[in-house]
């Protein structure tokens, strides 16, 4: 069964971590909504006492106390799937196979319908370092980016890449090379 919410979700990848974070400091990384369970499996962490992450990298996504842009799940079946597609996130041959795509379909909209309905209030504050990526082709603003500032008593940064919403698959180089470069120069864990 799909997870009920996105705090689940959170204390679920945290779960999955733990005894590596119970020995050693981690570096959380989350892309699109992935990017809200780094963050929640980052705050879950530090409110155990775990080692703290070292660092939080969201990507490709507004932090969750600002809600997501829209709603997808509001649209028709095949609307959704050409939004989908346009963002990047449904490989052509996938959509064309309709078969395929249903067994496609119910995970996404259950990840759609924890995060078009999850906009909290800003959560406990993270102590380590956070960098957002964001890719100049996505919907997600800079400003948007720029509000990840707000999770932090930390250090914060913000990286822009070339592509769109799905940048990794186009350009892993260039955000593995933000990643280590900001581990690189992260403070040495107490």
């Amino acid at each position: 069964p799909f997870l009920p919410d996105m705090r689940a979700i959170g204390d679920f990848a945290h779960e999955q971590v733990s005894a590596i974070a119970a020995r050693q400091p981690m570096a959380f990384f989350g892309h699109s909504m992935g990017a809200w369970v780094a963050l929640g499996a980052a705050q879950r962490a530090q409110q155990l006492g775990d080692h703290g992450p070292v660092h939080l990298f969201a990507s490709a996504a507004r932090p969750p106390h600002l809600g997501i842009q829209r709603n997808l799940l509001a649209l028709d079946p095949d609307a959704f799937v050409r939004d989908l597609e346009r963002l990047g996130g449904v490989p052509p041959e996938l959509a064309a196979d309709r078969a395929a795509l249903e067994l496609f379909l119910p995970a996404l909209r259950a990840d759609l319908a924890i995060i078009e309905s999850f906009k909290p209030p800003l959560g406990a504050l993270i102590d380590a370092p956070v960098t957002a990526l964001r890719a100049a082709g996505d919907e997600i603003t800079f400003e948007d980016a720029g509000a990840w500032r707000d999770t932090t008593r930390g250090a914060f940064d913000l990286q822009t890449l070339p592509g769109g919403h799905f940048y990794l698959m186009e350009h892993p180089d260039l955000a593995c090379a933000v990643i280590r470069r900001a581990l690189r120069e992260a403070p040495a864990p107490a």
